[in-house]
């Protein structure tokens, strides 16, 4: 029994700690006028990524993202709308009406999607450039998220469910083995 508890665990321990690597996100509240943030993060390996970068305010013009650059210290990728190699890929606008003391609020919501980039293991930085227009109350935020497109490997995700199969499968018939 011992071992069957070691092998579901470790296989359990491997796969949420695959499942969990490969996504970075950042959020920035309380926007006003010029801004440009920046957030560090490592890696600890070579990753293919996609992202989007939300913004959310109560007013429709009200945020405007002049670039999104990912650097190591030797390359850097600057997104925006006007580069030719990294750019933002969509930039969808939806606004959203809730409720709020018999009061309809509506607030806006704009997407902005990054072409897929690799990024090298170690250290990086994100920064976040743009204007919150500070001539009104509402200040916006902002939600940005870098996900890997494949976290592992397709051989490597089939041997580790093959293997934790065959832990499982060894531990059941063992078990049969010594109720008998």
């Amino acid at each position: 029994m011992k071992i069957k508890n070691l092998f579901v665990s470790s296989a359990l321990a491997l796969a949420s700690a695959v499942a969990a690597a490969g996504t970075v996100n950042f959020s920035m509240s309380g926007l006003n006028g010029n801004f440009s943030d920046s957030h560090g993060f490592h890696l600890d390996a070579g990753q293919l990524f996609s992202g989007t970068l939300s913004t959310v305010s109560r007013l429709e013009n009200d945020i405007s993202i002049e670039a999104l650059v990912l650097s190591n210290g030797v390359n850097e990728y600057r997104f925006d709308g006007i580069s030719d190699l990294y750019r933002f890929v969509t930039v969808t606008s939806v606004a959203n009406t809730t409720i709020v003391k018999n009061k309809p609020v509506v607030e806006w919501t704009h997407i902005y999607t990054l072409s897929p980039i690799f990024l090298t293991a170690g250290d990086w930085l994100l920064t976040v450039s743009g204007n919150d227009d500070d001539s009104n109350k509402f200040n916006g935020s902002y939600t940005a998220s870098l996900n890997a497109v494949t976290d592992v490997p397709e051989p490597q995700s089939a041997a580790l469910v093959f293997g934790a199969l065959a832990a499982l499968g060894f531990a059941g018939r063992r078990g049969k083995r010594a109720a008998r």
